[in-house]
Protein backbone atom coordinates (compact mmCIF):
# COMPACT_ATOMS: atom_id res chain seq x y z
CA UNK A 1 0.00 0.00 0.00
CA UNK A 2 1.07 3.31 -0.93
CA UNK A 3 1.52 5.49 2.52
CA UNK A 4 3.09 8.62 3.90
CA UNK A 5 4.31 7.21 7.20
CA UNK A 6 7.96 8.31 8.32
CA UNK A 7 9.49 7.21 11.65
CA UNK A 8 12.55 8.61 12.86
CA UNK A 9 15.15 8.22 16.03
CA UNK A 10 18.33 9.52 15.87
CA UNK A 11 20.38 7.25 13.35
CA UNK A 12 17.78 6.12 10.61
CA UNK A 13 14.32 7.19 8.96
CA UNK A 14 12.09 4.71 7.58
CA UNK A 15 10.09 6.10 4.76
CA UNK A 16 7.50 5.02 2.36
CA UNK A 17 8.85 2.47 -0.24
CA UNK A 18 8.47 4.36 -3.61
CA UNK A 19 8.32 3.23 -7.61
CA UNK A 20 12.27 4.42 -7.53
CA UNK A 21 12.97 2.13 -4.78
CA UNK A 22 12.44 -0.94 -6.17
CA UNK A 23 15.53 -2.30 -8.50
CA UNK A 24 17.54 -1.36 -5.94
CA UNK A 25 15.37 -3.99 -3.41
CA UNK A 26 15.81 -6.13 -6.48
CA UNK A 27 19.92 -5.93 -6.32
CA UNK A 28 19.84 -6.01 -2.75
CA UNK A 29 17.41 -9.30 -2.20
CA UNK A 30 19.24 -10.89 -5.25
CA UNK A 31 22.48 -11.05 -3.11
CA UNK A 32 23.03 -14.78 -2.42
CA UNK A 33 23.61 -14.15 1.46
CA UNK A 34 20.60 -12.41 1.30
CA UNK A 35 18.00 -14.40 -1.14
CA UNK A 36 19.67 -17.68 1.33
CA UNK A 37 17.07 -16.00 4.26
CA UNK A 38 14.18 -16.13 2.41
CA UNK A 39 11.73 -18.38 2.15
CA UNK A 40 11.36 -17.26 -1.61
CA UNK A 41 15.11 -17.95 -2.71
CA UNK A 42 15.08 -17.79 -6.67
CA UNK A 43 16.69 -14.44 -8.26
CA UNK A 44 13.86 -12.23 -8.80
CA UNK A 45 14.03 -10.52 -12.35
CA UNK A 46 12.83 -6.98 -13.53
CA UNK A 47 9.82 -7.98 -14.23
CA UNK A 48 9.09 -9.51 -11.18
CA UNK A 49 9.77 -7.07 -9.26
CA UNK A 50 7.50 -5.07 -11.25
CA UNK A 51 4.57 -6.99 -10.99
CA UNK A 52 5.64 -7.15 -7.48
CA UNK A 53 5.13 -3.19 -6.85
CA UNK A 54 2.39 -2.96 -8.91
CA UNK A 55 0.04 -5.70 -6.61
CA UNK A 56 1.72 -4.05 -3.52
CA UNK A 57 0.44 -0.47 -4.91
CA UNK A 58 -2.99 -1.81 -4.23
CA UNK A 59 -2.83 -3.76 -1.30
CA UNK A 60 -5.11 -1.77 1.64
CA UNK A 61 -2.71 -4.19 4.60
CA UNK A 62 0.69 -4.24 3.72
CA UNK A 63 3.05 -0.71 4.93
CA UNK A 64 6.61 -1.41 3.31
CA UNK A 65 9.66 1.14 4.38
CA UNK A 66 12.85 2.00 2.98
CA UNK A 67 15.35 2.29 5.45
CA UNK A 68 18.10 5.11 5.29
CA UNK A 69 20.89 6.85 7.14
CA UNK A 70 19.81 10.09 8.53
CA UNK A 71 23.39 11.08 8.45
CA UNK A 72 23.60 11.17 4.49
CA UNK A 73 19.84 9.92 3.45
CA UNK A 74 21.57 6.35 2.13
CA UNK A 75 18.94 3.96 1.36
CA UNK A 76 20.77 1.04 3.07
CA UNK A 77 17.43 -1.53 3.54
CA UNK A 78 14.07 -2.38 3.82
CA UNK A 79 11.38 -3.67 6.32
CA UNK A 80 7.57 -3.88 6.23
CA UNK A 81 4.47 -4.53 7.90
CA UNK A 82 2.11 -6.67 6.35
CA UNK A 83 -1.11 -8.88 6.54
CA UNK A 84 -2.43 -5.48 8.49
CA UNK A 85 -5.68 -6.75 10.33
CA UNK A 86 -6.83 -3.40 12.15
CA UNK A 87 -10.08 -5.72 13.27
CA UNK A 88 -8.23 -8.11 15.35
CA UNK A 89 -5.33 -6.03 15.56
CA UNK A 90 -2.87 -8.06 14.29
CA UNK A 91 0.15 -7.56 11.89
CA UNK A 92 3.06 -9.61 10.05
CA UNK A 93 6.68 -7.82 10.37
CA UNK A 94 8.98 -8.92 7.62
CA UNK A 95 10.87 -8.48 5.04
CA UNK A 96 13.81 -6.95 6.76
CA UNK A 97 17.23 -6.83 4.72
CA UNK A 98 20.45 -4.72 5.21
CA UNK A 99 21.16 -4.45 1.62
CA UNK A 100 24.07 -2.09 1.91
CA UNK A 101 27.21 -3.63 3.42
CA UNK A 102 28.42 -0.40 5.27
CA UNK A 103 25.32 -1.15 7.34
CA UNK A 104 25.96 -4.28 8.25
CA UNK A 105 26.36 -5.04 11.74
CA UNK A 106 26.09 -1.86 12.96
CA UNK A 107 23.03 -2.36 14.90
CA UNK A 108 20.32 -1.23 11.91
CA UNK A 109 18.12 -3.84 11.39
CA UNK A 110 17.60 -4.24 15.35
CA UNK A 111 17.05 -0.48 15.41
CA UNK A 112 14.50 -0.89 12.71
CA UNK A 113 12.66 -3.61 13.83
CA UNK A 114 12.22 -1.87 16.94
CA UNK A 115 11.11 1.18 15.16
CA UNK A 116 8.42 -0.13 13.30
CA UNK A 117 7.10 -2.76 15.81
CA UNK A 118 6.65 0.53 18.05
CA UNK A 119 4.76 2.29 15.46
CA UNK A 120 2.83 -0.74 14.93
CA UNK A 121 1.83 -1.00 18.77
CA UNK A 122 1.29 3.39 19.03
CA UNK A 123 0.05 4.27 15.75
CA UNK A 124 -1.60 1.56 14.25
CA UNK A 125 -2.73 -0.02 17.35
CA UNK A 126 -2.03 -3.51 17.27
CA UNK A 127 -1.65 -5.74 20.06
CA UNK A 128 0.79 -8.56 18.45
CA UNK A 129 3.07 -9.02 15.49
CA UNK A 130 4.21 -12.03 14.17
CA UNK A 131 6.53 -13.60 11.86
CA UNK A 132 8.37 -15.93 10.17
CA UNK A 133 12.14 -16.79 10.24
CA UNK A 134 14.12 -19.75 8.56
CA UNK A 135 15.24 -22.22 11.63
CA UNK A 136 19.25 -22.08 9.88
CA UNK A 137 18.82 -17.92 10.39
CA UNK A 138 20.11 -17.61 13.97
CA UNK A 139 21.17 -13.97 13.44
CA UNK A 140 17.61 -13.21 12.38
CA UNK A 141 16.63 -15.11 14.83
CA UNK A 142 18.52 -13.65 17.90
CA UNK A 143 17.23 -10.22 16.22
CA UNK A 144 13.89 -10.72 16.58
CA UNK A 145 15.00 -12.10 19.90
CA UNK A 146 16.59 -8.95 21.25
CA UNK A 147 13.48 -7.24 20.42
CA UNK A 148 11.41 -9.25 22.49
CA UNK A 149 9.30 -11.66 19.82
CA UNK A 150 9.13 -15.08 21.30
CA UNK A 151 8.99 -18.58 19.34
CA UNK A 152 5.63 -19.59 19.31
CA UNK A 153 5.62 -22.75 16.96
CA UNK A 154 7.37 -24.58 13.95
CA UNK A 155 6.24 -24.96 10.25
CA UNK A 156 7.46 -25.77 6.65
CA UNK A 157 7.33 -23.58 3.52
CA UNK A 158 8.62 -25.00 0.33
CA UNK A 159 10.42 -27.91 2.02
CA UNK A 160 12.63 -25.19 4.47
CA UNK A 161 12.14 -24.96 8.25
CA UNK A 162 10.35 -21.79 10.23
CA UNK A 163 10.05 -20.44 13.11
CA UNK A 164 7.10 -18.49 14.51
CA UNK A 165 7.23 -15.77 16.94
CA UNK A 166 5.00 -12.98 18.35
CA UNK A 167 5.94 -10.26 19.80
CA UNK A 168 2.59 -8.59 21.96
CA UNK A 169 2.06 -4.88 23.10
CA UNK A 170 2.95 -3.95 26.43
Amino acid sequence: MLHNYYIRDNVITLRPLTADDIELIRVWRNQDHIRKSFVYQETISKEQQQKWFEKYSTLPNDLMFIIELNSSKTPVGCAALYNLNIEDAVAEFGRLLIGESIARGRGIGLNATKLLCNFGFEELNLMSIQLEVLESNLIAYNLYSKVGFIRNGNIIKNNLNLIQMILKRK
